[in-house]
């Protein structure tokens, strides 16, 4: 009898380290033990980071815990690999709340002194950041020279505007100097200077995630980064990278960039009134784009008029990638740009409004690309170029779908396919060059609307490829103009249209006032 208990009190023990086990692995232990770094504005957190890349590569889960303040520094992780493990385990970066930690590349400045010219003020540049030069002359893309500044001010959190001489200085502007190392401000007419606050930009990055692996960033807040050709969060070559419930505000650059990486979900995220980008990248692999806002990116570019390569929300040599509740509004750019070799793409649920230039732009590659469920509404023209498409503009775009979309209210066409001439795109899986012409298009139960005399509803430029490929049918199209339907310069009724094409036998032509 003696015997068959302690058979049964060591099952019992068996039986609780197996549910123990199990609860551990149910909540996230499983076999590697929890690491937690308490971070202050005040910690070195070059360090914190480097202890925390060690204690992943010992196969320690970790999270970094931002106590709230502002933090004034830039940091890289850098995750060490570990052949050992079949996966990192993952490291959280986090803040208890959203707003209150934030990152910023500003500074607080005082001891302004007057200038001889009154109501304007001088202080040391030590920064000397300079002209960044134009890395785009070979691609013919003139880059302004306010453009290539990257210098920041704020007076009691009001930015100021960049000007490029003392002459151009007038209330709520301010200038550098490179030769004379000062920074000149012109304070607003009605501000009381003796309290106001400034801040000047002083870094160009914030964090940096280098080589990292299985990564979340979360409830942070990065503002006020200066330079150009940057990011306030930067992301290369790495991997399993989740951005959740972030923001990124008034950047001089880009607010996060996303580059030569896989498995990127950027969720919950505010980007707004950046200099040049809100968000962007390239040479990403199964990226998650969802419930993202980008609003009021590319001013710098607009001070200066400037709408090219690559303002507003770009992404390059894109692999599997969905954008899901994304809206971009009111961006002095492209709202959403896809350029050169992306493939298999699908945007649903998603908002285009009130951007400059175009709505959404899909330009050289082989698709497929998906857009569905999505408003594309009362964006404008305003670059005077090839951007000139103000709905939906595709050049050398093959293998698009349209479905179940609102096109309507664009200040030009409400689609738009025009090549001006075909592309040729280097592949880098295949290791040769690609030539790409708009065509395979399919455009299935659409709402499509011009509103006004100067908007149409298809416009094409030496796109027979696409006319003689598209497949349209069950769309609904509205326009108080009977000749709505512009290809290769010429404009068409609807049964002009169906005739030429032989598309949309089962769609619906409506004038403004009723049923055609």
């Amino acid at each position: 009898m003696a015997k068959l208990r302690g058979r049964f009190r060591w099952l019992g023990l068996f039986l609780l380290v197996i549910g123990l086990w199990a609860w551990g692995s149910s909540v996230g232990l499983s076999q590697e033990s929890l690491v937690i770094f308490h971070i202050h504005p005040d910690s070195d957190l070059q360090a914190q980071f480097n202890q925390a890349a060690t204690a992943q590569h010992q196969g320690q889960s970790v999270q970094l815990r931002f106590a709230p303040g502002i933090y004034r520094q830039t940091a890289t992780f850098q995750s060490q690999p570990n052949p050992t493990l079949k996966h990192l385990p993952p490291v959280i970066l986090r803040a208890e709340k959203l707003g209150t930690v934030i990152f910023t590349g500003a500074d607080l400045w005082d001891n302004w002194q007057p200038t001889p010219t009154p109501g304007i003020y001088q202080h040391p540049w030590p920064v000397q950041w300079g002209f960044s030069g134009n890395p785009w002359a070979s691609y013919d893309i003139d880059l302004p020279l306010l453009m290539q500044r990257g210098e920041l001010a704020w007076i009691n959190q009001t930015r100021l505007q960049p000007v490029l001489t003392q002459a151009e200085l007038q209330p709520g502007t301010f200038q550098v100097d490179d030769r004379s190392g000062q920074i000149y401000l012109a304070p607003p007419a009605d501000l009381d200077w003796a309290t106001a606050m400034v801040e000047i930009s002083t870094r160009r990055n914030g964090l940096t995630l280098n080589q990292a692996e299985n990564i979340t960033l979360q409830n942070l807040i990065f503002e006020k980064y200066g330079g150009t050709f940057t990011g306030a969060l930067s992301i290369g070559r790495s991997q399993k990278i989740t951005v959740d419930h972030c923001q990124f505000y008034q950047n001089n650059w880009t607010g996060l960039t996303i580059n030569e990486s896989q498995t990127i979900a950027v969720t919950n995220v505010i980007s707004a009134e950046n200099g040049m980008r809100g968000l962007g990248g390239a040479f990403i692999t199964d990226l998650t784009v969802e419930n993202v806002e980008s609003r009021g990116n590319n001013w710098r570019g607009h001070l200066t008029g400037y709408y090219d390569w690559d303002a507003g929300e770009k992404y390059f040599y894109l692999r599997r990638a969905t954008f899901t509740h994304y809206r971009a509004i009111n961006n002095y750019s492209a709202g959403l740009w896809f350029d050169s070799d992306y493939q298999d793409i699908v945007v649903d649920n998603c908002q285009f409004t009130g951007n400059a230039v175009t709505g959404l732009f899909i330009e050289a590659g082989p698709g497929p690309i998906t857009i569905k469920n999505s408003v594309i509404t009362q964006n404008y023209s305003i670059a005077p170029n090839y951007l000139q498409t103000p709905g939906l503009f595709g050049w050398a775009a093959e293998n698009v779908t349209l479905e179940n979309n609102i096109i309507a209210g664009n200040l030009g066409a409400q689609i738009g396919v025009r090549d001006l001439y075909v592309r040729n795109i280097e592949i880098p899986e295949q290791q040769k060059t690609v030539t790409f012409v708009s065509r395979n298009w399919r455009l299935q139960n659409n709402w499509l609307m011009a509103t006004q005399a100067q908007e149409s509803l298809i416009s094409t430029l030496n796109a027979e490829p696409f006319l003689t490929t598209i497949q349209s049918d069950r769309n609904h199209w509205f326009s108080d103009q009977e000749k709505s339907f512009h290809t290769q310069g010429k404009a068409l009724t609807f049964p002009e249209w169906q005739d030429q094409t032989q598309q949309d036998q089962k769609s619906r032509f409506f004038n403004l006032d009723g049923p055609g």
